[in-house]
This record gives structure tokens, C-alpha cells and sequence, in this order.
């Protein structure tokens, strides 16, 4: 009999100030082979579905797939690979691909894939926290989504991490886990945001205060 793979999955719950929304955000890990694994995410909105499938192998992410969706609109996609040297970026509009750019790195510090869903964000930070709490992190534009021309393309910056609270409790449906508390900072992250990241760096929870009257609370649930 073949072994079933190995298998795990969740979704995150987005409160805005207090009340639940209608973003819905769902994730599973899958065990391939070796050491490698395929982590696939689905983010639905009002008016926009956001889907993620990535290659991770000993813990890093290798390449991705991004997708976006908007109500009676086509489909965006974009295909990430980092190497050690440079970004491997392509595009596709209306089912049509764009040419293929190498975007050169850095050559000092720790480059960093950050495939926007929530699944990905605690070995990001884990990433920066190893490489002394700095690096550079690249994450699709999502931020103007009326601007098609823009969407998904590289989003390249200097994000900071580091540790509020080493150890610490945080009760999820009934269950008390332990965790590290930390902060992340850069580009939408200011000072005061806080990330609840479990032993396998998982993100358990997440506080953000995007605005004067919007804060927003992200939980997982099993």
C-alpha cells in the first residue's frame, strides 16, 4: 500500500477592530519527497480571490506561483525563483507571459521570499531573526490593485525582526501553546505590530494597526 502523504492544514481568521470579516484564508503543507515540500494558500475576499503554491525544501522556499483573481476581471499570475545571485521573475496578463527578468540581489545579507499569505509570514521572520534581524525581503505588489500593470510584480525592501518575548503562552480554541512574541517591521509594518510564532515557526496570531481607525487581528485556526 502507498503511504499517504503527509498533510497538514488550517486557515486564518481576520477580525477588524473586533468583528469577524469576510476574508477566508486557507493553507496546507504537503510532504512530496526528500526534503521537499509543496505549501499551497487561498485567500478569498470581497471581489478577489489571492492564491499561492510554493516549493519549500529544508525549510526555505525555492519558487512560487501567485495568482490573482478580481471578479470579472482575468487572471494575473507571476512565477518567483530566488537563486543565490539574483530574482528569476515572469508575468502572465490575459494569458499572455511577459519576458523573463533576472532582478540582481544584494550582495550582503539574507534575501528573503515572501509569498504574501499568512503560512509564510513565520519563517520569514525566523529567516531575518537567524540572519541577526535584518534582510532583504521580496513580496508581490498587491497594494494598488486597481493599477493592473503593477500587480504582482517584485516588491523589493529592507524589513527588520526581531524578539519581544521569548517565551510565551498564547490559548487558541481551548489550547494554551507556547511561542516567541516578535515585532516586524517595513513597508505597511510600523513599529508596534506583533507576531506569535509557534516552535516550528508557524504564525499563530498576528496584531496590526494599519491605520488610526483600522486594527486588525489575525488568528489561526486548526
Amino acid at each position: 500500500m502507498t503511504d499517504l502523504p503527509d498533510l497538514s492544514s488550517g486557515r486564518y481568521e481576520y477580525r477588524l477592530n473586533g468583528e469577524p470579516t469576510a476574508i477566508r484564508e486557507t493553507w496546507t503543507r504537503e510532504k512530496l519527497a526528500d526534503s521537499l515540500q509543496r505549501w499551497s494558500s487561498t485567500r478569498h475576499a470581497p471581489g478577489v480571490e489571492l492564491s499561492v503554491q510554493a516549493s519549500v525544501r529544508d525549510g526555505g522556499l525555492c519558487t512560487f506561483e501567485v495568482c490573482w483573481q478580481a471578479t470579472g476581471a482575468g487572471a494575473i499570475r507571476a512565477h518567483y525563483a530566488l537563486t543565490d545571485d539574483y530574482l528569476r521573475y515572469q508575468r502572465w496578463q490575459a494569458g499572455v507571459p511577459s519576458a523573463i527578468e533576472e532582478i540582481p540581489l544584494p550582495r550582503e545579507g539574507v534575501c528573503v521570499l515572501s509569498p504574501l499569505m499568512r503560512i509564510f509570514t513565520g519563517p520569514v521572520i525566523a529567516r531575518l531573526l537567524q540572519a541577526g534581524g535584518e534582510g532583504t525581503v521580496i513580496v508581490p505588489a498587491i497594494g494598488e490593485p486597481e493599477n493592473t500593470a503593477a500587480l504582482l510584480r517584485p516588491q523589493i525592501s529592507q524589513r527588520q525582526a526581531r524578539v519581544l518575548q521569548a517565551q510565551a503562552q498564547l490559548e487558541l480554541e481551548t489550547v494554551s501553546r507556547a511561542c516567541r512574541v516578535c515585532e516586524y517591521q517595513g513597508d505597511q509594518y510600523a513599529a508596534g505590530t506583533q507576531f506569535w510564532l509557534d516552535e516550528d515557526d508557524r504564525l499563530l496570531r498576528y496584531t496590526w494597526q494599519q491605520s488610526p481607525a483600522q486594527f486588525w487581528d489575525v488568528r489561526l485556526k486548526p
